[in-house]
């Protein structure tokens, strides 16, 4: 089973809350609990998450939610994986320490580079899957 940090979704429950929703009811019934987003390095099942966002998506009625989050957030969301590669030599560099350590952040996840002569091409993989979809997430 994959997993997430719940500090990927830092902002979720002011968003809902904002948006006239209990964010409460939707955590349970992605199967989730509310104490598992207090500390932002609790690992969480990252389907589970992927369906939590689909209900916030369906029931506040915004088919961009995932987008109004990720507006919210800051580098926080990612932990301590921009301290790990921030003191790369290069942006290859750093994204290549990125790979190592996403890990950290989210597994099930994983980022390719692709050269193609002059240009870099970045590829996301995410093996998460979720009956309601991963559109939020993406």
């Amino acid at each position: 089973m994959y997993l997430v940090r719940s500090g990927a979704v830092a902002q979720f429950e002011q968003l809902v809350l904002e948006l006239g929703e209990n964010p409460i009811e939707m955590i349970h019934q992605a199967g989730l609990r509310q104490a598992q987003f207090r500390d932002p390095n609790t690992y969480i099942a990252y389907p589970r998450l992927a369906e939590l966002l689909e209900i916030a998506a369906q029931r506040c009625q915004h088919p961009l939610f995932g987008l109004m989050l990720a507006q919210r957030q800051t580098l926080h969301v990612l932990g301590d994986l921009p301290m790990l590669v921030s003191r790369a030599a290069t942006v290859a560099d750093a994204l290549a320490r990125v790979n190592d350590y996403l890990y950290l952040h989210a597994s099930g996840v994983s980022l390719q580079l692709q050269s193609q002569g002059e240009i870099v091409r970045l590829a996301l993989s995410m093996n998460v899957h979720s009956p309601r979809g991963i559109e939020q997430l993406m």
